[in-house]
C-alpha cells in the first residue's frame, strides 16, 4: 500500500514521514509558500489518480531523502543506534534501563567471563 504525506504544517520536513513515503512507493510532499497556492493542482495530479494512470503521469520531484535513524528522545540523526525489541524506537544511548515509549524493561549488559565488577567506595571528608 503506498502512503502518501502532504505536510501543511509550517515546521520542518518530516524524516519518519519521508521515509516512510520512499519505502512505500509513495509521495512526500511539504508545502509551503507559492507552492500552498498549487497544492489542488498537486492533489490532483500526484495524490489521487489510480496507479495505472500514475505511470503515465510524471511524479513531482523528492527532496533529498534521509536515511540516518533519529533519536526518539532528543530528535537527533544518529549513526549508530538502540532499537526497542518491543516498540522499535530508536535511541542514542544504550544505557536506559527501560523504554521511554512503551516501558519495556532492558536487562542489564552481561560481564565478560572472569570480568568482576566495580564497587564504588565512599570517600571519606
Amino acid at each position: 500500500a503506498r502512503c502518501e504525506q502532504v505536510l501543511l504544517a509550517p515546521t520542518a520536513d518530516s524524516i519518519s514521514l519521508q521515509q516512510l513515503a520512499h519505502l512505500s512507493g509513495g509521495v512526500y510532499h511539504r508545502a509551503e509558500g507559492s507552492s500552498k497556492e498549487g497544492l489542488g493542482c498537486f492533489l490532483l495530479f500526484s495524490v489521487l489518480p489510480d496507479q495505472h494512470c500514475r505511470r503515465l503521469l510524471a511524479p513531482p520531484p523528492q527532496s533529498r531523502l534521509e536515511t540516518r535513524a533519529v533519536c526518539t528522545l532528543t530528535k537527533r540523526h544518529l549513526d549508530i543506534g538502540y532499537t526497542c525489541s518491543v516498540c522499535l524506537a530508536v535511541f542514542e544511548k544504550h544505557s536506559l534501563r527501560e523504554c521511554a515509549v512503551c516501558g519495556t524493561r532492558f536487562p542489564l549488559p552481561k560481564l565478560a567471563p572472569g570480568a568482576k565488577l566495580k564497587k564504588k567506595v565512599a570517600k571519606a571528608k
